[in-house]
């Protein structure tokens, strides 16, 4: 099973992207289907959901959540998917009693998905320079998620077990101002963010712009966007991360690591053809700090 830790900035509203995600494709959206394999966590997913529907948002977590689901993309498996939840109060807490597994589940995990609100970037301006300023100010707010994920990118590099992907994901993207170009945003997260774009960084990144509707925090209409690339682009990794444990003579496997991704590795290119399919043929990523184009990157990836 593919394990990613998914953290956010204060009011990212992590949780309310999972219910959102989970309702739309346990509908199916665009063409791909997500269940959770636990029937209680779904239910409750779906509580939450019709909750902020009607305007009532969740409240802040303060312990971890695991949740476990299966992806599928039209009527086909694709990949069964841990989803471990911390919330923002964990990260920037030496002393919580959840601190040092969030340490270790940073050391272990597949992937990392990183939520930053959307209201971070929502100013009015009169120079870019200005405006950069002010969403640098604004991100600063929550320091600590650069402190944690500095620890475990050089712990891991330490162990020699470098982290191999992170999905940036800009939630409430509807707040950003109509007149911001998104590549001024993506410049900006790329400055604060630096570990994940530098040349030689060894990291596949990737920037996402979701929403679950315009000011729905306002009353306004329910209309997600964009929200299935980030576990799409998840998911492909964690084939990808197979790939690359097969080819790794440095850390030999153990019996059973090695067949399940043996497993995976038999059946990646069809399943990553149909994880792909979420995004636009412009859509981009970064390899070692260099931009290309995600498609290409994939489809080259998988039939070398």
């Amino acid at each position: 099973m593919a394990k990613f830790v998914v953290l956010g900035f204060k009011t990212s509203g992590k949780t309310c992207y999972l219910a959102g995600i989970h309702h739309s494709l346990c509908m199916g959206f665009n063409g791909f289907l997500l269940n959770a394999t636990d029937f209680d966590q779904g239910e409750r997913l779906e509580f939450l959901w019709d909750g902020i529907r009607g305007g009532r948002f969740p409240e802040t977590t303060d312990v971890p959540e695991v949740y476990n689901f299966d992806l599928g993309y039209g009527g086909q498996y694709l990949r069964d998917i841990c989803w471990i939840d911390y919330p923002g109060g964990i990260v920037g807490d030496t002393r919580n009693q959840f601190y040092m597994q969030l340490l270790d589940d940073l050391m272990i995990c597949d992937g990392l998905t990183i939520l930053i609100d959307g209201q971070h970037f929502a100013c009015d301006y009169t120079n870019e320079q200005e405006y950069e300023n002010f969403v640098r100010e604004n991100m600063q707010e929550d320091k600590e998620v650069y402190k944690v994920l500095s620890k475990a990118i050089l712990n891991r590099g330490k162990n020699g077990n470098p982290l191999t992907s992170a999905a940036i994901v800009v939630s409430k993207c509807d707040k950003i101002p109509e007149q911001v170009d998104l590549a001024l945003v993506e410049k900006i997260i790329k400055y604060e963010f630096n570990n994940f774009f530098v040349q030689g960084s060894k990291l596949l990144s990737c920037i996402f712009f979701i929403t679950l509707g315009d000011n729905i925090d306002k009353g306004g209409k329910v209309n997600p966007k964009r929200i299935e690339q980030p576990i799409a682009y998840m998911a492909m990794n964690a084939f990808l991360t197979d790939k690359f444990k097969l080819e790794d003579s440095s850390n030999p496997l153990s019996v059973e690591a090695r067949a399940e991704a043996e497993r995976n590795a038999k059946v990646a290119g069809d399943r990553v053809a149909a994880l792909i399919s979420a995004f636009a043929n412009s859509k981009t990523m970064y390899v070692n700090g260099n931009k290309v184009n995600i498609k290409e990157y994939y489809h080259k990836m998988l039939d070398g």
